[in-house]
């Protein structure tokens, strides 16, 4: 596929004009967690531990309200919800700046409950408006495009907070994302095959025909299928849980039980994704956590922006690789090269040598986030892709907060070379644990198929 494919996914102006708002959109966010933190420490005079319960409650309202918001978007669209974000954003960012602590934590809360559901509308657009056989290329660019924001955004929110205060700027991310929201609803972007110009009509657009039939853009060929893409079938049926039949009565009434708890969707595939996801960004937090701890140990905090900055470019030279690519890698591979190659940060002794240990770290990074967000449109149906990417939201978002504190603790006792070889731990043990259930699967599932 190589550079052709970004062109091709490119030259449509609805995606050029999502990836762009979508940056716009995402620069306010990527400032909002560290001034917020600044907000605390430095205006409200409180401590870092009181800045990480403000940051815990609006981790547990965007945890909560993920699933929800994306739920909206497959029932009713957009539009309807995008315009409740809009309307906190510029009541509560504000409101907010001049809350005592108590109340904000409060309001940290709803205002993650509502935060903007840019990830879901995004990477749902892009289902509908892509074909799968560009849609990686789709991810990927957005995936780069999210990297670039937080080249940014982090450093100039917290450089602007510093020199001005922090309200002015809480103020400013208020209207900034409600403004960002504005774009999104002014843009609309379809977010179902039927809002796609000419379905309607019934004509169908080579962008819907292809959602049908997968064609290898290289071999002018059918793609082959992987089992777990199949919706309906034998596979479907072979892995469904209360056809085991091999099973002992037991587990069959026990898988049966969570069958019935959890969405139609929420199949074993769509789990797995999702624990990918929450690996992830376990892996990106802790050594988050423990490059800002060596350098602050080694007297180097001045350099933290170029060590972000290497670590940031290796995981956009990475999705630009993994976006050109013909064939899909599975995210627990790359979220095992993503924990093992974190961990050798630890050798490094000087700033230019774990700016490259961070270079290499980050090649994978994107490349996971890609590989799920293509992964959940390619097995989950289209009615109900927005809620299943609320989750993985959720997850991502769940990884973040388990991780932080946990590997804080590692942090603490043991110091930064501790904390990589957890973090990089953590998301490798996830990863090989999921490429064995996933092995156990597919041999079930073989199994299975000479039944029939």
């Amino acid at each position: 596929m190589g550079m052709r494919g970004y062109r091709e996914v490119l030259r449509d102006p609805q995606i050029r004009r999502l990836v762009l708002v979508a940056m716009v959109a995402r620069i306010p966010n990527t400032a909002s967690a560290l001034v917020l933190t600044l907000h605390v420490v430095q205006t409200l005079h409180q401590s870092y531990a009181s800045a990480g319960v403000v940051a815990a409650a609006s981790t547990i309202g965007m945890a909560a309200g993920s699933p929800w918001r994306g739920r909206l978007v497959d029932k009713f669209g957009l539009r309807r919800a995008v315009w409740p974000s809009v309307v906190a954003a510029v009541v509560l960012w504000p409101l907010m700046a001049f809350l005592p602590y108590p109340a904000l934590v409060v309001a940290a809360l709803v205002c993650g409950l509502f935060a903007m559901p840019i990830f879901t509308v995004v990477r749902k657009s892009l289902s509908v408006l892509v074909p799968i056989g560009r849609q990686r290329t789709a991810y990927a660019l957005d995936s780069i495009a999210n990297e670039l924001v937080f080249m940014v955004g982090p450093a100039v929110g917290v450089g602007v907070a510093t020199q001005v205060g922090t309200v002015p700027v809480m103020i400013t991310i208020g209207i900034a994302v409600s403004a960002a929201g504005s774009l999104l609803l002014v843009l609309d972007p379809p977010t179902r095959l039927d809002q796609v110009g000419g379905v309607a009509g019934g004509t169908v657009p080579a962008a819907v025909d292809a959602h049908h039939i997968a064609p290898d853009p290289e071999h002018d060929r059918p793609a082959p299928l992987d089992p777990d893409a199949l919706a309906a079938g034998q596979l479907a049926v072979a892995l469904d849980p209360t056809a085991d039949t091999f099973g002992t009565p037991a587990r069959r009434a026990w898988r049966a039980g969570l069958r019935r708890l959890l969405p139609p969707w929420m199949t074993a595939r769509v789990l797995m994704v999702l624990a990918a996801s929450l690996g992830t960004t376990l892996v990106l937090v802790g050594t988050d956590l423990a490059i800002l701890a060596q350098l602050r140990a080694d007297g180097e905090v001045g350099s933290l922006g170029v060590v972000y900055f290497t670590w940031c470019l290796g995981s956009v030279v990475g999705a630009v690789v993994y976006g050109a690519r013909h064939r899909p890698i599975d995210p627990m591979v790359l979220l095992l090269g993503l924990g093992v190659l974190t961990v050798p940060m630890l050798l490094a002794h000087s700033v230019p040598a774990l700016a490259v240990l961070a270079f290499i770290a980050g090649l994978p990074c994107a490349s996971v986030m890609t590989a799920t967000a293509e992964e959940i449109a390619r097995i989950v149906r289209e009615d109900r892709r927005g809620e299943a990417m609320g989750w993985q939201g959720t997850a991502f978002t769940v990884g973040s907060a388990v991780g932080a504190p946990v590997l804080g603790v590692v942090l603490d006792a043991s110091g930064p070379w501790a904390a990589y070889v957890a973090a990089g731990g953590c998301g490798a043990l996830i990863a090989v644990v999921g490429l064995l259930v996933g092995r156990r699967r597919r041999s079930a599932a073989s199994a299975a198929q000479l039944r029939f």
